[in-house]
């Protein structure tokens, strides 16, 4: 299934054999497909999350000296409704309040940490795209369980045990964004695909146009990945555009597949 990640770029027999064979495979090329792609966002993430917590964490204790939690719920100080914490660019790098933030005010941070839950943003949250976020319910930490109790923690105590965890916990947080946007991907282009093999390969149907689907979006799922390194942005047009003008050649090229009631030998 390696291989397919490099062929789903330009074979178009190696997509007819997937969509012809393919039955089990297809849940664990999915799990491959966003291994691999949240494995390189993971690596800029991690970079980036680390240098910024080494570069801003004396401007971050100066504005937030120590964190408060009582009923594993954020307490804020001198009875504030938010607390956003500036970088020394000017940009914001994450928020406390408690109540839940609307999305345009988590645009661009790095995490939030919102009443009673942790949302975390590894590549900022640009503008829409803050229903990604990863979110952890602060009940689920064991330390804020005990009710009636404030627990106080010192900022630089916690950035630093969250840079010596963050290539251990991000990737995880990454994986799950991933599969969230690939998933969401794979449900917009099955639709097209299909109404694409009407013409092009009518013998395809809903189901094996969901498993061409998800070999197409392969490209675009690992370009996206990759583009975290580059001074680029908003490309998902281009992307889209891409996808589609890959399906249609893939297809058009592909051999014509047997009748969907017809069942080959293989897996």
């Amino acid at each position: 299934m390696f291989k397919m990640l490099l062929k789903s770029f330009y074979c178009p027999q190696a997509y007819y054999n997937a969509v012809l064979l393919w039955r089990w495979k297809t849940i664990f090329y999915f799990l491959l497909l966003c291994a691999v792609s949240g494995g390189i966002s993971s690596i800029a993430a991690v970079s980036g999350v680390r240098k910024t917590l080494k570069a801003e964490t004396p401007n971050i204790v100066k504005q937030l000296p120590e964190i408060s939690f009582r009923n594993c719920k954020i307490s804020m100080p001198d009875g504030k409704d938010k607390i956003v914490v500036i970088s020394t660019s000017g940009a914001p790098l994450f928020a406390l309040s408690n109540r839940y933030l609307k999305p345009k005010e988590v645009d661009n941070l790095l995490f939030s940490i919102e009443n009673d839950r942790f949302y975390a943003f590894p590549a900022g949250a640009p503008e829409n795209s803050s229903g990604t976020a990863q979110c952890i319910k602060l009940s689920d930490f064991s330390q804020f369980a005990e009710a009636d109790k404030t627990y106080v923690f010192k900022t630089e105590e916690l950035l630093s045990f969250a840079a010596k965890t963050a290539p251990f916990a991000i990737p995880i947080f990454v994986f799950m964004g991933t599969m969230s946007l690939n998933l969401m991907f794979l449900i917009i282009m099955t639709p097209a695909c299909y109404i694409l093999s009407l013409t092009l390969s009518p013998n395809m149907g809903f189901v094996r146009a969901a498993k061409f689907s998800l070999i197409a979006i392969t490209p675009v799922s690992i370009l996206s990945s990759i583009s975290v390194f580059l001074p680029v942005s908003n490309l998902g047009i281009f992307y889209a555009a891409a996808t589609l003008m890959l399906s249609w050649f893939i297809m058009k090229n592909m051999p014509q597949l047997p009748p969907r009631f017809f069942v080959p030998n293989g897996r």
